[in-house]
């Protein structure tokens, strides 16, 4: 697991801006954070940075917990890197604003030149290597930020609003090139929008937050559970008195007898022909009754012991082949779990 946060609170004074009980983020994915103005969108993306520490509660990285000496932040800083939505320039070329970070690392300048070429070439920005990085139009800065991001060969990119304030032909850049470095560079990506359809064609996963408390983003998946065992670590709940699901105790929060509400992510839930479905826990049986195509990815809704809607990028779609009427098998991992 990339991230795993317990408990997690962020307060000014007597204002909480961010109240999370348990969040896990996976390896290797794209997630998108949703929510108004004011709902900690960018709080919780300086607190996976590393620049900001929360008020309480824990935080793991890469299964490990984050240490609170600055040396050790500073070592994971180097992991992770973080493009604000309005990124600031230095007043000099476009190279030298990539190199900046290269050079604060104390990397070789015979490595840095073919690093920063290949960014730039990342970011279709190359022939702006010489020009002035203040005459830039607004999608054009946005993609030298990426490359400036790009050349420290992050494993972790946390983007506030990526296409805000940018023309069409630059947002869709910036989507491509987020989507390329995901697939082709195995970085994981957490970016801000506010903006739904931008989740549809580019999330794997898409979190929301209100008043700084995820939320579900739907009325899609929201069920209500009832809490039967509650271990150290693992509790199991009952999901509209039908279906047993077994999660972590620190996502429940809950006493046995308790009755909360659960939010199934849909882009997150594993689908496969029951034939070749999975064995791991929290798997259960159902068949497809409805396929339609929304934003660039597509809709199933399977009737299993509740009906349940699951999402899947067109690619993985067709790589299964799957079928109105098809009896398929369901995973649903806790990351696909919000307690709402």
């Amino acid at each position: 697991m990339l991230y795993q946060l317990n408990h997690l609170q962020k307060t000014y004074g007597n204002r909480t801006v961010l109240d999370i009980p348990f969040l896990t983020i996976g390896s290797g994915k794209i997630y998108a954070l949703q929510g108004p103005n004011g709902a900690g969108k960018s709080t919780l993306l300086h607190i996976l940075a590393f620049l900001q520490r929360p008020s309480s509660g824990a935080i793991q990285y890469n299964n490990r917990p984050v240490p609170a000496a600055e040396a050790q932040l500073n070592r994971l800083r180097r992991q992770v890197v973080l493009v604000d939505q309005n990124p600031i320039m230095f007043s000099t070329t476009v190279y030298k604003n990539v190199e900046f970070g290269l050079k604060i690392r104390a990397v070789p300048r015979q490595q840095r030149r073919a690093r920063i070429e290949q960014a730039l070439a990342l970011v279709g920005m190359e022939q702006f290597a010489t020009a002035s990085a203040f005459k830039l139009s607004g999608g054009e800065t946005q993609r030298v930020a990426l490359a400036r991001a790009l050349v420290l060969d992050p494993k972790v990119l946390l983007c506030d609003e990526p296409t805000a304030s940018i023309d069409t032909e630059n947002q869709t850049a910036v989507i491509e090139i987020l989507r390329r470095i995901n697939a082709e560079n195995n970085i994981s990506i957490v970016f801000t929008t506010h903006d739904r359809r931008q989740t549809d064609v580019l999330a794997h996963q898409t979190l929301s937050l209100n008043q700084g408390r995820l939320t579900g983003n739907t009325n899609e998946n929201v069920f209500l559970a009832r809490i039967e065992t509650t271990g150290e670590t693992v509790s199991r709940c009952i999901l509209a008195d039908r279906i047993s699901l077994s999660l972590p105790t620190a996502l429940i929060a809950a006493q046995v007898g308790s009755r909360i509400q659960v939010h199934l992510d849909p882009c997150a839930i594993l689908i496969a022909a029951r034939t070749a479905g999975f064995t791991a826990n929290n798997t259960f049986d159902g068949r497809i009754t409805r396929i339609s195509a929304e934003n660039g990815r597509v809709r199933l809704q399977v009737a299993a012991a509740v009906d349940i809607c699951v999402r899947l990028s067109m690619s993985e779609y067709r790589r299964q082949k799957l079928m109105v009427g098809e009896e398929v098998r369901l995973h649903v991992g806790e990351d696909a779990v919000t307690v709402v």
